[in-house]
């Protein structure tokens, strides 16, 4: 009977233990990182330029501060330090296609000459309509400039839709736009890289 009851115990303390475990396993949601390798440096400070609009839709007033607003937190919440600089320190007239084929003379004059990492991101869609309701489309693309090294080191894209339909659709159309801007810069910010390259 003793020998039963000790076995009986060391098994439901093994049972419990793999319980605690797993539970700790899916409250944190996603597996750990990975390690750095390396050549990695881990990203602890990025520039954030004003938001720079790529779309020719109507854009309501406020979109622009409220995405930089969502990048500097999201940079936040990953413990890396988000400063915004003045709007004068983004190249003039500065367009996507300048990135996507860019040269490192082209790269370095993005931002402040003081900050090596530089983010700029794109509003490349924007659709918000109300009829018996509301919804709004949002599309973002966010690139990563290494100004030390000249090169566009990450490039990523964030979509957001929110909307509600009926007459409180209608009422909150408003809130129905910021939810989709703060969807797709969220979409963007989950992509961001821990580190760059150290060369």
């Amino acid at each position: 009977m003793t020998t039963t009851r000790n076995i009986t115990t060391k098994s439901a303390a093994l049972c419990l233990g793999a319980m605690l475990l797993l539970g700790a396993g899916c409250a944190s949601g996603r597996r750990a990182a990975p390690p750095l390798g390396p050549d990695d440096e881990p990203i602890v400070r990025v520039a954030v330029t004003p938001m720079v609009r790529a779309t020719p839709q109507e854009v309501r007033e406020g979109v622009g501060t409220s995405v930089t607003k969502g990048l500097l937190k999201g940079l936040e919440r990953r413990g890396i330090q988000a400063v915004a600089p003045a709007a004068e320190a983004v190249a003039p007239k500065l367009e996507e296609d300048d990135l996507k084929e860019s040269s490192p003379e082209s790269v370095r004059a993005v931002g402040p000459a003081d900050e090596r990492l530089v983010l700029v991101v794109f509003l490349t869609d924007w659709s918000s309509k109300i009829t018996f309701g509301s919804t709004c489309t949002v599309e973002v693309s966010g690139y990563l400039l290494d100004k030390r090294t000249g090169r566009v080191v990450w490039h990523a894209k964030g979509n957001g839709k929110a909307g509600q339909g009926g007459l409180i659709g209608m009422a909150m159309k408003r809130a129905s736009d910021h939810d989709a801007i703060a969807f797709a810069v969220a979409n963007l910010m989950a992509q961001f890289p821990r580190a760059v390259s150290r060369t």
